[in-house]
């Protein structure tokens, strides 16, 4: 089964739990890089929300799913 564009973006964010990874500044890095990905493939479609595909709109989700794991992950990290 090919990949779509949209599966490629979301397997250029960071998944692994890699020590070195796992800082805060790591962490931010990986919701820097998922942002991207989330504009790239805004911008690819250029179209609004109501508008885009339903494999799109799992892909955006998946991306902020992923951004709020992270952000968890750091105030995790910030409260020891």
């Amino acid at each position: 089964m090919e990949k779509t564009k949209e599966e490629g973006y979301l397997n250029n964010i960071p998944q692994e739990k890699n020590p070195e990874i796992m800082t805060i500044s790591g962490l931010n890095e990986k919701i820097k890089i998922a942002q991207e990905a989330k504009e790239r493939i805004l911008e690819k479609h250029n179209l609004i929300d109501s508008e885009l595909s339903e494999e799109v709109k799992l892909s955006l989700s998946m991306i902020d799913n992923k951004i709020d794991s992270y952000k968890k992950e750091i105030e995790d990290l910030e409260s020891k």
